[in-house]
């Protein structure tokens, strides 16, 4: 460790921000791995307060940034390390200003510009952000009852925005933006091969770790705190993971049987193919596939510490597979993600509106077609997303259903779920207080 070097959390925050591209970069390994580089080189740093500014700013980013334009003369101007210091002064005191007083944001924001080494940049961000203290309870907001005010009042692409008003209508486009600002609270799944829910609950009060049942899955826990889950000693022990409870849904919805042959495609890390292994008690033929050597691997390692030992893991693009016959097969296809907005900001500022019209359409309608050649006769398939849109979801399947006369719909039934009991479950964040969701459960009759 290098001694007599300190760097702040907002250092490492600016220095990520500067590195930060949309649609270029992941930036939840940005951080992580920015944390664990700087803690390796010069010890502690205020992680909580870093994760918070980071995705703070960048939920924030539109109404950040037209803050910004409207009290910068020259706006267009800004070059970017200068832009970003004004974007974390901005979120502190418009967002933290209950923990953050008005002078400490400014003070550490002029402190930055002066690490650039530019003193006309250290007077125009002190100038940019005095002048907001004295306008933030008189801002000119724009019209909210317009797409184009909701987009940067809730900060979310104006595209976006003006697609969920057609579709929804004001009022509930603005219940959407409003629940994926908000930021959810940790949800878990327990490990049912190795401890009951209960006795999770209890051990984790034991490490100072308050929680609640999950209202729908029966295997989850939703944490009061948000502890570093590495440092816990049962996620150690293998008797938890990380999975919002719309996700853990999906598994209980395939409804897996013990010696049952069963193959999940587009695996990823391995999160649902555990917890399928978990309901069949480890007793199914579970297959795994994902093209990603990275994605395999730590699946692999999930798997090892979780006790699953059932499942084998491909490295194959899904339209590639060959040689299985499921009972059952789940397609956790590609897609936007935009029901993941509230845990993963980013996303929003990744996407576009062509990408949800075609491109991700037409990757989900190739690996479902291809999949659906997979299913033994009175089999499952199962079609999911953790999108919002219909393009990705209903059509999709609509499409499937016409040129595959031997899949029809099965009902999907979840007791006390919502919008269950219907042929299609679409789950939303401002309805159901859960990640956005889309499942679609078919069965195959004849050859």
């Amino acid at each position: 460790m290098e001694t007599g070097i300190v760097i702040t959390s907002r250092q490492l925050a600016l220095n990520i921000l500067n590195k930060y591209k949309p649609r270029l970069t992941n930036l939840s390994y940005m951080i992580n791995s920015s944390i664990k580089k700087a803690e390796q080189s010069y010890g502690f740093i205020d992680k909580g307060f870093l994760r918070e500014l980071m995705w703070g700013v960048v939920k924030r980013l539109n109404t950040i940034d037209w803050v910004i334009n409207l009290l910068s003369k020259n706006a267009k101007q800004i070059k970017t390390p200068i832009r970003n210091i004004l974007r974390m002064g901005v979120f502190q005191i418009l967002y933290m200003s209950d923990r953050i007083p008005d002078y400490a944001a400014v003070n550490e924001s002029v402190n930055l510009a002066h690490l650039i080494k530019q003193n006309i940049a250290s007077k125009f961000v002190n100038a940019v952000l005095r002048e907001l203290i004295r306008r933030k309870d008189r801002l000119p907001w724009p019209d909210i009852n317009t797409p184009e005010g909701m987009a940067v009042r809730h900060s979310h692409p104006g595209w976006l925005t003006k697609r969920w008003v057609q579709r929804f209508g004001h009022n509930e486009a603005l219940e959407i933006c409003e629940a994926d600002n908000l930021t959810p609270k940790l949800c878990i799944r327990v490990n049912t091969l190795k401890i009951t829910r209960d006795a999770l609950k209890a051990e984790l009060e034991k490490e100072g770790i308050l929680s609640n049942l999950t209202r729908y899955s029966p295997d989850g826990l939703i944490l009061e705190s948000n502890p570093e889950i590495e440092r816990l000693k049962c996620h150690k022990l293998g008797c938890f993971m990380v999975q919002d409870e719309a996700s853990q849904l999906v598994s209980h919805i395939l409804e897996p049987k013990e010696n049952e042959t069963i193959l999940d495609i587009c695996s990823g890390k391995g999160t649902k193919t555990s917890h399928i292994a978990q309901l069949t008690n480890c007793k199914a033929n579970i297959t795994a596939v994902d093209n990603s050597d990275r994605q395999i691997k730590t699946s692999i390692e999930n798997f090892r510490q979780l006790g699953v030992e059932n499942v084998e893991t491909l490295k194959k693009d899904a339209k590639s597979i060959t040689g299985i016959k499921a009972d059952r097969v789940i397609v956790d296809a590609p897609c936007s993600g935009l029901g993941t907005i509230r845990r993963k900001q980013d996303i929003k500022w990744n996407r576009t509106e062509k990408e949800i019209l075609k491109h991700f359409p037409s990757i989900q309608k190739q690996i479902l077609f291809h999949a659906s050649n997979l299913v033994k006769n009175n089999g499952i398939l199962l079609y999911c997303t953790c999108s919002t849109e219909p393009e990705e979801n209903e059509n999709v399947i609509e499409d499937f259903l016409k040129k595959s006369k031997c899949f029809k719909l099965v009902n999907i039934d979840f007791a006390g779920l919502p919008g269950s009991k219907e042929k299609y479950l679409r789950l939303f964040p401002h309805k159901h207080g859960l990640d956005g969701f889309f499942m679609a459960k078919m069965i195959k009759n004849g050859n």
